[in-house]
């Protein structure tokens, strides 16, 4: 389909008319019988420079934020002596006086102290142990006072607040942040949920430039964990109002990663760890086997560092690195009931159809390395170069184990399709009316191979000159994916089963049948020995998936003054592109043996027994004698007979053709925003307008028929809209805060609707086509929040409302010649059956989200009481109207913690609950009346422990040990109806294993 796009940015004229004439009024205010005061505020502990210290002239009404390198300026100071008050979270304030000149610069700089922390002296005098005692603190410090002196709604957290990950994984990090949320795959965080709104509507980036992302090799916006590490990262920002500024694809918020930077330290760092890293299923210190059919070490080492070297005041720079290489294990166990009517069961009644174990062990390495280079040329210039690099590299040996009862239907002379005999504690498979039996034993095993990285490349100016700001940033990241399995000696996929069998499920428990005992021709099969199935077929599966990315923006920002106001103007704009790229090189193989006969007594499974992975311990008490397929045996097979084996060149062609996809998307934007400031600094306004135009153009599958026209379909679309924002933040008191902010949002659909796919089959007369030019998602978000600050903490709470338009819908609809001609397709295929995606209908989210964090430092209490801290905080979510794109949805979330540092030792432990989980409306059949039966499926509510302890023998070196969910807990899945019984509302149990870190670690 193709569609016209309209001038790119029609609209920007009128904006840049009204930028240039606000910006141009905005000189006018430019005061010159007045003085400047600047300088740096420093942790003298740390050696930081502090980002966001207020800085204010007592009694004046002016203040001022330092930077990230620790640096503030006031102007139009009147001049004469005043006193400048610093104040940053967790330190005590601090005052100083300053003589100001008309026409000069003033000189401040400061150097913050704690007398809690470092006594009543007025030199910071630490411990050999405060630096590292204190790490904590200082993290939690940076969180509060981020959070009270942003802009807009938000959260920040330093790299260090919930202890070591080993592996770097920024969502094992974020997961106690309040509403935010993780996906997990086998065990390991893989997406960012934030406030029930799946990953593909958030944007992630790194210092503004949004990350590439090739994650698997679908066609979504999800942005993929696996290659982004938190070791290059100072800071994470957790932004959940909008500002002009910002683009507008944050439907549920954005993530920022600030990357690290010389400038922001007043001394050399560096940083080191070296750890083992070993899980709760393997920690012998020789060979097991597994993943797959080799022996391997479980026990796995890595490390990480970095360095962090200011050169002079003008010039720095940071590297750092890590490597991870861990083992892991996830294991499945998957009862599915059958409700449908037309397969002989009903909701009231339903029989347990089959019954899959599923063995997942896995290898998962990660690396990760970043360059960056500080420098100031002259005073106003700031210059910053960024490269970071980051790979991973997965192998999974997933072994499944199917029990099925087949639920085909058709003419009541070809099949009965219900078993002869069954309850809710027993189940006899049904026969075929020639007196076959109906269900089959299989194995499916699939391995994969999994290999790619990311490099991004981001570069930014900065320059201050009085009162204006200004600042050109790009970035280029490009992320890779290729998915092998005959290149590494293995075939990816084999279905190895025991045919025509008859199945007795006994002893039905809620998580799986109690006994199995499969049958053939009266004779008990033994379902856990390979001799007894045979070899159908194999398959082979090569991905090449790319994501590349191209940011660009340039900001301009002038501070005025205006009838006793302070406030600024800022303009704005920027391009983005994205480019998807995915190809497929897909094979099948029919299994056939020595005498070309399928299925029969020559393709027995017996010689590809994975020898190296026996007596295993599958888990729900499963015998350890289970024998498990080698693919790597199966391809050995293949390579010395391969005429024993029938390729299907169809099947390739067809699914090579549909593997194939490009989408390109290309969007424009420009801002304006101006903020101000009054009653004497305690109320603050920002506010302003987006505009952005998406223009996208993508390439799928076209098939006619039997005809697969490989990215045959072309496809391209082109929409623009106006996002407008403002945000209100109002001090009560000296430490209580009340913020009120909208803003208007967007989520763009996923690429698999965007690239074209159009499948015309002339035997039915259907249409399956995608749609192109389906609106986005638009929100309406209204935020209030009241905060309290403590003295080295925070109590608040907050609620929030989103009211989204143009959620999406499937539907199949007769083919008119207006919908054709919408869809770009013939008018001869009129009256025929077209299923496509539209804009259906609306939905609301809405949540409270309230936090609380407290270090126990009161000179009340001994001094070895004052090392423990609490932190508790949740978010509670409610989701009205349609739920077609909601399938992440959690609606709640819990996190608390409490942890304890004094002088040698330090501990902690974090629990993170997380609540119901939407997944998918399960079809139950139709009642009597032929409606459709209501039921959803979702996970239950599951609580998670966390632990770490530290000991400390000298601020160089360190001990530490960690363990991820300590407390092995389980995720179970239920599907429930209005009326199925409780039997059957089980249908999935995830067991995963507890992994454990154990290394050293210090700080230089």
């Amino acid at each position: 389909m193709k569609k016209t796009f309209p001038p790119r940015l029609s609209s920007f004229g009128l904006l840049s008319g009204i930028i240039i004439m606000l910006v141009a009024g905005a000189r006018l205010a430019a005061q010159t019988a007045s003085g400047t005061i600047e300088g740096r505020v420093l942790d003298p502990a740390s050696g930081d420079y502090l980002l966001n210290a207020r800085v204010s002239v007592k009694d004046a009404g002016k203040e001022a934020f330092t930077d990230s390198a620790g640096y503030y300026q006031i102007r139009d100071v009147t001049p004469g002596t005043v006193t400048l008050e610093v104040f940053y979270t967790g330190f005590d304030p601090q005052t100083a006086t300053v003589v100001v000149e008309a026409g000069k610069t003033a000189g401040a700089d400061f150097s913050l102290r704690n007398v809690m922390r470092y006594g009543d002296g007025g030199t910071v005098i630490m411990d050999k142990f405060v630096v590292a005692a204190t790490r904590e603190e200082d993290a939690q410090a940076i969180a509060v006072n981020e959070q009270r002196f942003a802009d807009n709604v938000k959260n920040v957290v330093a790299a260090d607040a919930f202890g070591d990950i080993a592996e770097g994984n920024i969502g094992e990090f974020m997961k106690f942040v309040p509403g935010v949320s993780l996906e997990y795959g086998a065990g390991d965080a893989s997406a960012l949920v934030l406030r029930g709104i799946p990953s593909e509507y958030n944007a992630v980036s790194m210092d503004g430039n949004e990350l590439a992302s090739a994650a698997s090799y679908g066609s979504g916006r999800e942005f993929s964990l696996e290659q982004v590490s938190i070791v290059n990262a100072a800071r994470v920002e957790v932004t959940k109002s909008q500002l002009p500024s910002n683009w507008a694809n944050a439907l549920g918020g954005s993530v920022n990663l600030v990357s690290k930077s010389s400038f922001e330290r007043s001394k050399p760092q560096l940083k080191y760890k070296a750890f083992m890293t070993f899980s709760s299923d393997d920690y012998d210190l020789k060979k097991t086997g597994g993943p797959g059919d080799r022996q391997t070490h479980k026990v796995r080492p890595g490390g990480e560092f970095s360095y962090i070297k200011p050169v002079t005041k003008n010039f720095g720079f940071t590297v750092s690195a890590l490597y991870s290489n861990q083992v892991g294990h996830e294991r499945y166990s998957t009862p599915t009931w059958e409700f449908r009517p037309a397969y002989g069961a009903s909701e009231t009644n339903p029989y347990l159809r089959s019954y899959q174990l599923r063995d997942d062990p896995r290898e998962t390495e990660r690396q990760s390395y970043q360059l960056g280079v500080d420098w100031k040329p002259f005073s106003p210039l700031t210059l910053k170069l960024n490269y970071t690099y980051s790979s991973y590299d997965l192998f999974t040996g997933v072994n499944r184990l199917s029990f099925q009862h087949r639920t085909v239907t058709g003419a009541a002379n070809i099949l009965d399709a219900a078993p002869t005999d069954y309850d809710e504690h027993h189940m006899y498979s049904g026969k075929l009316n020639n007196g076959a039996e109906t269900t089959e034993t299989l194995q499916s095993p699939m391995w994969r191979k999994k290999y790619g990285d990311t490099h991004t490349v981001s570069g930014a100016a900065n320059w201050r000159l009085g009162a204006w700001k200004g600042s050109i940033e790009g970035s280029f990241s490009k992320s890779v994916n290729y998915y092998r399995d005959t290149d590494h000696g293995f075939f990816s996929y084999a279905d190895v089963r025991i045919s025509q069998v008859q199945t007795n499920f006994d002893d039905i428990q809620k998580v799986r049948p109690g006994t199995i005992t499969v049958s053939k021709g009266g004779e008990v099969k033994d379902w856990t020995k390979l001799a007894n199935y045979n070899i159908i077929n194999v398959e082979s599966e090569h991905v090449n998936s790319a994501d590349t990315r191209y940011n660009a923006r340039a900001n301009l920002r002038r501070d005025i003054r205006v009838g006793g106001v302070d406030g600024a103007v800022q303009i704005g704009v920027a391009y983005k592109k994205q480019i998807r790229d995915r190809g497929m090189d897909k094979k099948l193989w029919s299994y056939r043996g020595a005498d070309g006969v399928a299925d029969n007594a020559d393709n027995t499974a017996a010689g590809i027994v994975n020898t190296n992975y026996l007596n295993k311990d599958m888990g729900f008490g499963w015998p350890a004698s289970i024998e498990w397929v080698s693919l790597s045996k199966l391809y050995d097979l293949y390579r010395e007979h391969p005429d024993w084996f029938v390729f299907n060149e169809t099947h390739a062609y067809q699914q090579n053709a549909l593997g194939s996809e490009y989408i390109e998307e290309s969007i424009y934007g420009a801002y304006l925003q101006a903020e101000a400031t009054a009653f004497r600094g305690r109320m603050k306004v920002v506010g302003g307008v987006r505009f952005e135009q998406t223009e996208d153009r993508g390439e799928g599958l076209l098939r006619e028929g039997s005809v697969y026209i490989t990215r045959g379909q072309k496809s391209s679309t082109s929409y623009d809209g106006w996002y407008p924002s403002i945000g209100v933040n109002y001090n009560i008191a000296a430490n209580l805060i009340f913020r009120a902010a909208y803003g208007r949002t967007l989520g763009r659909p996923d690429f698999g609707n965007i690239i074209g796919r159009a499948e015309i089959i002339e035997s039915s007369e259907t249409i399956s086509i995608r749609n192109p030019d389906l609106k986005p998602w638009e929100s309406d978000n209204i935020d209030l929040s009241l905060e309290y600050y403590l003295k080295s903490g925070v109590i608040s709470v907050g609620a929030f409302w989103k009211n989204i338009d143009n959620a999406f819908g499937s539907f199949t609809m007769i083919a008119d010649e207006t919908l054709l001609d919408e869809f770009g397709l013939s008018h001869q295929y009129a009256g025929w059956d077209m299923t496509s995606t539209f804009n259906v209908g609306s939905a609301k989210v809405s949540g409270i989200e309230a936090n609380f964090n407290q270090r126990l430092n009161f000179k009340s209490l001994p001094r070895w009481v004052r090392g423990f801290s609490v932190f508790a905080n949740g978010t509670w979510l409610d989701l009205e109207g349609e739920r077609a794109d909601f399938n992440k949805f959690i609606d709640k979330t819990v996190n608390w913690g409490v942890s304890y540092s004094y002088k040698r030792i330090s501990a902690r432990l974090n629990w993170n609950y997380r609540g119901k989980q939407h997944i998918n409306y399960p079809n139950f059949g139709t009642d009597a009346n032929g409606n459709p039966i209501l039921a959803e499926a979702h996970t239950l509510p599951v609580t998670r422990l966390d632990a770490n302890i530290e000991f400390r023998f000298t601020k160089w070196l360190a001990l530490f040990f960690n363990g991820r969910d300590i407390t092995h807990a389980d995720l179970d899945r239920v599907k429930i109806s209005a009326n199925n019984p409780e039997y059957s509302q089980f249908y999935q149990r995830n067991k995963y294993s507890i992994k454990f870190t154990a290394g050293i670690r210090g700080t230089w």
